[in-house]
């Protein structure tokens, strides 16, 4: 109902009944705020999509996703470049820990994310120009070694470069990528994606990688410790040994090196009949690539039964689609040769039915069973029973069951380095070669103790290296994103110390749960496969890559099948059914829609038909502006105790009124006479 222009009858005119509210909307609401009713109120708060929270790297997967559905390509690659340096690799070798966090899969099936992002991956890596050099700052003169062009080395670099900071990455192999080179196959990783992908990062100018550079041998721990700060990414690139008989015979291979040759495009003879010892992905692509190489058979040995294999789903459907073999539950107890000596070649093998355990301490360990050896025919053995990292050129106290050991931050504690100016760029260090004292730090070289501190450079000279770690070398043995990750955390908190900050720990997060959302806004829709090469295809070459990519259309409507979880996606849901016209906006953006408080009633309608969860009711008692609607203390309570109140514009209006009122009535009353007491006649 309106009152514009009300004219109040004689009659009614008490006090303040008649007030007529003069003819706008603001003033109307001061003098009649309809939100003096509410007792509850509509805020609009995002909160963490599980698959954000999942992923390592922290990508915003609902933004970039948003994105995609609305063909706004581009804005989707800048928004996963500011987490992941190479959405190509993880779009192709993640284990998408994000779709398993997915609440669509609560729903019908998790979204396709991983393929999403190799979308986005390959379409940056057409542009022509990289655009995120235009929003690089300008390097500040500090630069940070890293040990291991793996993905933690490599992120780090990018991060840091983000953060105004040069860096050189030392790699011992002849070519970069650490393990993303040599342990990945080409049917999975193509070689010329991540030679792309690499090629990227340095032509962003500040990041330098000299290959053949080996720690403790071409480079030592003081030589490193020389620069403001350090990062060892270095990984686990040595295969374990196999603790049994026969175990140096000639064709007794560890499955790292042997996709090390295959990755670095040496020549390699395997088999025909193959036994790789191992229940995990390493196994995995061995057998694989065994089989595209030998035109055999590959038979994977574990001990794990075959609901406790290490090998990711899809990866594990893919081999036996190919037709690896697995035989579970099982060790190899001997290595059998042609000659009978232990370093003849071999020609077979004994298994025993074996189980996991553990020993006292807890250590994992095989349980055999007597009595079930048998024999089998090979003449290769692969070996992917785990891997280590060589660390004795390190203080022995860094080191832990051949990890590094290093804080919750992934900071280390470093022995203090000779007060010398580290090493140039152009030049690799030498362990008792320090660059000349005082000479003037260029990107591409560390700043010298002493060099005047500027916006992103150490606000105190340090004699000192602050030194992180990450990846495998920390971790064991993990996934590609999560080195990401560690690359991305260090390179923040390397900044953080060399400004003289402390670091904190990160600030806890709502995530969204499926149950918060509105599941009925969002129709059954089956999730987008990624296509896959014919098994017979595949089979015939190593350079056949498994897993193809969505086109366009595909990833757009994988895309759409996100439910936005705890984030507005602009779907107009609470502007289109507020009764009041309380809520407004000027675009269907995240953040463009917003309360009108002195209209809303608190009937939470909005927050009822919000579909992702982001709106949420939350107690008027919760919030002191000055200029809102809060607790009532008239006849306008609708009940005791609402939460609101008149605003001081109203009650002041309704004192200045009864004066008025009064003097009114003063001013009509006759004067009484002085003494006048009524005579008589």
């Amino acid at each position: 109902m309106s009152v514009r222009g009300t004219r109040v009858g004689q009659h009614l005119q008490l006090p303040i009944a008649g007030v007529t509210p003069p003819p706008t909307e603001d003033a109307g609401q001061r003098l009649f705020p309809t939100g003096n009713f509410r007792s509850y109120r509509p805020v609009y708060r995002d909160k963490m999509p599980p698959c954000n929270n999942a992923c390592p790297t922290g990508e915003q997967i609902q933004k970039y996703l948003d994105f995609v559905k609305h063909d706004r390509y581009l804005d989707g690659y800048l928004t996963i470049m500011e987490d992941n340096p190479m959405p190509s690799v993880t779009g192709r070798v993640c284990y998408h820990p994000c779709e398993s966090a997915c609440n669509r899969g609560e729903h019908d099936e998790p979204i396709g994310i991983r393929g999403v992002e190799r979308f986005l991956g390959d379409y940056g890596l057409a542009l022509p120009e990289n655009p995120i050099k235009a929003t690089l700052p300008p390097l500040n003169g500090t630069t940070v070694a890293i040990v291991g062009s793996g993905p933690a080395g490599l992120a780090c670099a990018y991060h840091l470069r983000r953060l105004g900071y040069a860096s050189v990455i030392f790699e011992a192999l002849s070519r970069p990528g650490g393990m993303l080179a040599g342990g990945i196959p080409h049917w999975h990783l193509p070689e010329e994606i991540l030679d792309a992908e690499i090629a990227k990062l340095l032509s962003l100018g500040g990041i330098e990688i000299r290959c053949g550079v080996r720690i403790g041998t071409d480079l030592s721990w003081a030589d490193l410790t020389a620069h403001h700060a350090v990062f060892l990414g270095l990984g686990q690139d040595v295969g374990r040994r196999l603790p049994a008989d026969g175990a140096d015979a000639r064709g007794v291979v560890g499955a790292l090196e042997f996709l090390r040759e295959v990755g670095f495009n040496r020549p390699v003879q395997v088999g025909r009949r193959v036994l790789v010892i191992g229940g995990g992905n390493t196994a995995s692509d061995a057998a694989r690539s065994a089989i595209r190489i030998g035109g055999g058979s590959a038979t994977i040995v574990s001990l794990e039964g075959p609901d406790e294999l290490l090998i990711v789903a899809e990866d594990l459907e893919q081999a036996k689609d190919e037709g690896v073999g697995f035989a579970t539950n099982t060790a190899c107890v001997r290595v059998l040769t042609k000659d009978g000596t232990s370093s003849g070649a071999v020609r077979g093998a004994v298994l025993c039915r074996a189980r996991l355990a553990k020993d006292e301490t807890g250590a994992v360990v095989p349980q055999l069973e007597p009595g079930t050896e048998y024999e089998v025919e090979c003449d290769t053995v692969l070996v992917a029973i785990g891997q280590v990292q060589h660390l004795d050129w390190l203080p022995s106290h860094l080191v832990e069951r051949g990890l590094i050991k290093s804080s919750d931050y992934g900071m280390v504690d470093s022995t203090p380095a000779t007060p010398a100016t580290p090493a140039t760029a152009d030049t690799p260090a030498t362990a008792g070669t320090p660059a000349t004292a005082g000479t003037p730090a260029t990107p591409g070289t560390p700043a010298a103790a002493g060099t005047p501190a500027t916006a992103g450079t150490p606000a105190t000279p340090r004699t000192q290296a602050c030194v992180f770690a990450g990846g495998d070398v920390v971790r064991g043995p993990s996934m590609v994103v999560d080195a990401l990750g560690d690359g991305k955390r260090a390179a923040h908190n390397i900044d953080a110390v060399l400004r003289g900050q402390t670091l904190q720990p990160d600030a806890p997060v709502e995530v969204m749960p499926y149950e918060g959302l509105n599941a009925a806004y969002f129709r059954h829709a089956p999730r987008i496969e990624a296509p896959l090469t014919a098994p017979a295809d595949r089979r015939r070459g190593q350079r056949i890559e498994v897993t193809l990519a969505y086109s366009a259309e595909q990833a757009v409507a994988e895309s759409d099948r996100c439910m936005s979880c705890g984030v507005c996606n602009g779907c107009d849901n609470c502007y289109i059914v507020c009764p009041d016209v309380s809520v407004i906006r000027d675009a269907r953006v995240n953040g463009h829609y917003s309360i009108r408080t002195t209209y809303c009633k608190g009937c939470l309608v909005c927050v009822q038909e919000c579909p992702t969860g982001c709106l949420e009711k939350v107690p008027e008692m919760d919030f002191d502006e000055p200029e809102a609607v809060t607790r009532m203390e008239t006849a306008f309570a609708p009940y005791d105790g609402a939460h609101a109140e008149q605003s001081a514009f109203t009650r002041q209006l309704i004192e200045d009124q009864i004066a008025e009122y009064d003097a009114q009535r003063r001013r009509a009353m006759p004067p009484k006479a002085n003494g006048a007491t009524g005579a008589r006649s």
